[in-house]
Protein backbone atom coordinates (compact mmCIF):
# COMPACT_ATOMS: atom_id res chain seq x y z
CA UNK A 1 0.00 0.00 0.00
CA UNK A 2 2.86 2.48 0.72
CA UNK A 3 4.71 1.65 -2.67
CA UNK A 4 1.03 2.64 -4.17
CA UNK A 5 -0.07 5.42 -2.32
CA UNK A 6 3.43 6.59 -3.71
CA UNK A 7 2.89 5.64 -7.07
CA UNK A 8 -0.47 7.85 -7.26
CA UNK A 9 1.83 10.55 -5.17
CA UNK A 10 4.32 10.90 -8.45
CA UNK A 11 1.45 10.48 -10.86
CA UNK A 12 -0.60 13.77 -9.09
CA UNK A 13 3.04 15.20 -9.28
CA UNK A 14 3.49 14.76 -12.57
CA UNK A 15 -0.06 16.55 -14.12
CA UNK A 16 0.30 19.70 -12.16
CA UNK A 17 4.15 20.72 -13.36
CA UNK A 18 6.44 18.45 -12.41
CA UNK A 19 10.52 19.42 -12.10
CA UNK A 20 12.71 18.56 -14.47
CA UNK A 21 13.99 15.23 -12.90
CA UNK A 22 10.34 14.56 -13.02
CA UNK A 23 9.39 13.61 -9.87
CA UNK A 24 6.55 16.17 -9.21
CA UNK A 25 6.81 17.45 -5.77
CA UNK A 26 4.11 20.46 -4.57
CA UNK A 27 5.73 23.81 -5.05
CA UNK A 28 5.65 26.74 -3.10
CA UNK A 29 3.95 29.45 -4.20
CA UNK A 30 6.08 32.99 -4.69
CA UNK A 31 5.08 35.91 -2.29
CA UNK A 32 4.21 38.52 -5.07
CA UNK A 33 2.08 35.40 -6.86
CA UNK A 34 4.16 35.69 -10.09
CA UNK A 35 5.75 31.83 -10.18
CA UNK A 36 6.00 28.41 -8.33
CA UNK A 37 8.92 27.41 -7.25
CA UNK A 38 9.83 23.51 -6.23
CA UNK A 39 12.51 21.64 -5.49
CA UNK A 40 14.28 18.69 -7.31
CA UNK A 41 13.90 15.93 -5.21
CA UNK A 42 16.85 13.42 -6.47
CA UNK A 43 16.00 10.90 -3.81
CA UNK A 44 12.61 10.51 -3.44
CA UNK A 45 12.19 11.12 0.18
CA UNK A 46 9.32 12.40 2.37
CA UNK A 47 10.10 15.62 3.12
CA UNK A 48 10.62 16.49 -0.59
CA UNK A 49 7.72 14.03 -2.39
CA UNK A 50 5.60 15.40 0.83
CA UNK A 51 6.04 18.81 1.98
CA UNK A 52 7.96 20.34 -0.42
CA UNK A 53 10.07 23.40 0.45
CA UNK A 54 7.71 23.83 3.65
CA UNK A 55 10.62 21.14 5.03
CA UNK A 56 13.39 23.02 6.43
CA UNK A 57 16.85 22.58 4.19
CA UNK A 58 19.45 20.71 6.38
CA UNK A 59 22.77 22.86 7.31
CA UNK A 60 25.32 21.20 4.91
CA UNK A 61 23.00 19.86 2.59
CA UNK A 62 21.88 20.93 -1.01
CA UNK A 63 19.11 21.14 -2.91
CA UNK A 64 17.91 22.47 -6.75
CA UNK A 65 15.12 24.81 -7.06
CA UNK A 66 13.18 24.95 -10.66
CA UNK A 67 10.64 27.76 -10.93
CA UNK A 68 7.67 28.08 -13.13
CA UNK A 69 5.75 31.16 -13.67
CA UNK A 70 2.31 31.22 -13.05
CA UNK A 71 1.11 33.71 -16.40
CA UNK A 72 3.97 32.52 -18.91
CA UNK A 73 4.73 28.57 -17.70
CA UNK A 74 8.25 27.40 -18.21
CA UNK A 75 8.86 30.14 -20.58
CA UNK A 76 9.60 33.20 -18.39
CA UNK A 77 12.51 35.39 -18.97
CA UNK A 78 15.90 34.24 -17.36
CA UNK A 79 16.63 34.64 -13.54
CA UNK A 80 18.78 34.69 -10.71
CA UNK A 81 18.62 33.58 -7.36
CA UNK A 82 19.79 35.88 -4.28
CA UNK A 83 19.56 35.24 -1.30
CA UNK A 84 18.66 37.81 1.46
CA UNK A 85 20.79 36.52 4.20
CA UNK A 86 23.62 35.10 3.06
CA UNK A 87 24.74 33.79 6.08
CA UNK A 88 21.83 31.20 6.19
CA UNK A 89 22.09 30.01 2.31
CA UNK A 90 24.13 30.13 -0.35
CA UNK A 91 23.35 30.11 -3.88
CA UNK A 92 25.10 28.88 -6.81
CA UNK A 93 22.99 29.47 -9.81
CA UNK A 94 19.66 27.24 -9.12
CA UNK A 95 21.24 25.42 -6.11
CA UNK A 96 20.76 25.78 -2.53
CA UNK A 97 23.01 25.46 0.52
CA UNK A 98 22.34 25.49 3.95
CA UNK A 99 25.07 27.79 5.80
CA UNK A 100 23.31 28.28 9.14
CA UNK A 101 20.03 27.86 11.00
CA UNK A 102 17.55 30.06 10.19
CA UNK A 103 15.58 31.88 7.52
CA UNK A 104 16.07 34.05 4.62
CA UNK A 105 14.29 34.86 1.83
CA UNK A 106 15.48 34.35 -1.69
CA UNK A 107 14.84 36.80 -4.13
CA UNK A 108 13.70 35.98 -7.48
CA UNK A 109 15.51 38.21 -10.22
CA UNK A 110 14.92 39.68 -14.01
CA UNK A 111 18.35 40.10 -15.88
CA UNK A 112 17.32 43.66 -14.98
CA UNK A 113 17.75 43.10 -11.57
CA UNK A 114 14.10 43.88 -11.02
CA UNK A 115 12.69 41.28 -8.50
CA UNK A 116 10.01 39.11 -9.89
CA UNK A 117 9.09 37.10 -6.81
CA UNK A 118 10.52 35.97 -3.30
CA UNK A 119 10.18 32.95 -1.31
CA UNK A 120 11.68 31.79 1.95
CA UNK A 121 13.69 29.07 2.94
CA UNK A 122 14.44 27.56 6.91
CA UNK A 123 17.71 26.17 7.66
CA UNK A 124 17.99 23.57 10.24
CA UNK A 125 20.56 21.41 12.14
CA UNK A 126 20.14 17.66 11.94
CA UNK A 127 19.42 15.18 14.53
CA UNK A 128 19.96 12.05 13.37
CA UNK A 129 20.22 10.21 10.21
CA UNK A 130 18.25 7.43 8.82
CA UNK A 131 19.52 4.95 5.75
CA UNK A 132 16.25 4.68 3.70
CA UNK A 133 16.00 1.68 0.92
CA UNK A 134 14.60 2.76 -1.96
CA UNK A 135 12.69 -0.36 -4.09
CA UNK A 136 14.51 -0.34 -8.17
CA UNK A 137 12.15 2.53 -9.37
CA UNK A 138 13.70 4.86 -6.71
CA UNK A 139 10.56 4.83 -4.44
CA UNK A 140 11.02 4.91 -1.01
CA UNK A 141 10.33 2.02 0.82
CA UNK A 142 11.07 2.50 4.27
CA UNK A 143 14.42 2.95 7.03
CA UNK A 144 16.77 0.32 6.91
CA UNK A 145 16.34 -1.13 10.89
CA UNK A 146 19.43 -1.65 13.07
CA UNK A 147 19.59 -4.88 12.83
CA UNK A 148 19.16 -6.68 9.00
CA UNK A 149 19.61 -9.84 7.43
CA UNK A 150 19.84 -9.76 3.47
CA UNK A 151 21.28 -12.72 0.93
CA UNK A 152 24.22 -12.82 -1.49
CA UNK A 153 23.65 -11.00 -4.58
CA UNK A 154 21.31 -8.78 -3.16
CA UNK A 155 21.70 -5.61 -4.48
CA UNK A 156 20.21 -2.49 -2.55
CA UNK A 157 19.61 1.14 -3.42
CA UNK A 158 19.66 3.38 -0.40
CA UNK A 159 19.97 7.34 0.45
CA UNK A 160 20.76 9.15 3.63
CA UNK A 161 17.69 11.19 5.25
CA UNK A 162 18.25 13.64 7.82
CA UNK A 163 16.18 14.64 10.62
CA UNK A 164 15.46 17.40 12.97
CA UNK A 165 13.95 15.71 16.10
CA UNK A 166 11.07 13.48 14.32
CA UNK A 167 11.23 16.42 10.85
CA UNK A 168 12.15 15.06 7.99
CA UNK A 169 14.77 17.67 6.77
CA UNK A 170 15.46 18.92 3.11
CA UNK A 171 18.33 18.58 0.34
CA UNK A 172 21.27 15.68 -0.46
CA UNK A 173 25.02 15.84 1.01
CA UNK A 174 27.93 14.29 1.32
CA UNK A 175 27.95 10.77 2.96
CA UNK A 176 31.05 9.13 4.20
CA UNK A 177 30.95 5.16 4.63
CA UNK A 178 32.94 2.46 6.98
CA UNK A 179 32.58 -1.09 7.07
CA UNK A 180 33.34 -3.18 9.75
CA UNK A 181 33.85 -6.82 9.04
CA UNK A 182 32.71 -8.63 11.78
CA UNK A 183 32.73 -12.33 10.20
CA UNK A 184 32.97 -13.11 6.49
CA UNK A 185 35.37 -12.01 3.87
CA UNK A 186 34.64 -8.87 2.45
CA UNK A 187 30.87 -9.60 2.59
CA UNK A 188 29.28 -6.25 0.97
CA UNK A 189 30.78 -3.27 -1.00
CA UNK A 190 28.35 0.10 -1.06
CA UNK A 191 29.02 1.83 -4.54
CA UNK A 192 27.44 5.63 -5.22
CA UNK A 193 25.03 5.38 -7.68
CA UNK A 194 25.00 7.46 -10.79
CA UNK A 195 22.73 9.82 -8.84
CA UNK A 196 24.06 11.96 -6.39
CA UNK A 197 22.70 10.60 -3.06
CA UNK A 198 21.79 7.19 -4.23
CA UNK A 199 23.96 4.56 -2.83
CA UNK A 200 24.27 0.78 -3.92
CA UNK A 201 25.10 -2.09 -1.44
CA UNK A 202 25.67 -5.32 -3.25
CA UNK A 203 26.27 -8.56 -0.76
CA UNK A 204 28.73 -10.20 -2.49
CA UNK A 205 29.72 -13.26 0.31
CA UNK A 206 28.40 -14.68 3.82
CA UNK A 207 29.11 -12.87 6.51
CA UNK A 208 28.33 -9.97 9.00
CA UNK A 209 29.17 -5.98 8.98
CA UNK A 210 28.84 -3.21 11.14
CA UNK A 211 28.04 -0.72 9.16
CA UNK A 212 28.36 2.96 9.87
CA UNK A 213 27.37 6.62 7.44
CA UNK A 214 28.80 9.50 8.66
CA UNK A 215 27.21 13.02 7.32
CA UNK A 216 26.04 16.40 8.58
CA UNK A 217 28.15 15.79 11.89
CA UNK A 218 25.61 12.80 12.55
CA UNK A 219 26.22 8.79 12.54
CA UNK A 220 24.16 6.02 11.77
CA UNK A 221 25.40 2.96 12.35
CA UNK A 222 23.44 -0.78 11.04
CA UNK A 223 24.55 -4.76 11.40
CA UNK A 224 24.39 -6.36 8.43
CA UNK A 225 24.23 -10.52 8.17
CA UNK A 226 24.28 -11.61 4.41
CA UNK A 227 23.29 -15.06 4.40
CA UNK A 228 24.36 -17.68 1.71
Amino acid sequence: MRVLWMVLLLLVGCNEGADSLGIGPPPAGGQLGQSNVYPECGALHQACLVNGLDSPLARGASLGLGIEFRDLGNAGPPTTLDPVDPTVLDVSGAVITGRSPGVSGIFIREPNEHIVDFIHIWVADATQLRIIRHNSQGLAIGAVRSEATIVVEDEILLSMEAFSGTQPLLGVFETTWSIEVLEGDDPITIVEDIVFGWFRLLARSPGKVRLTADALGQQKVIELEVLP
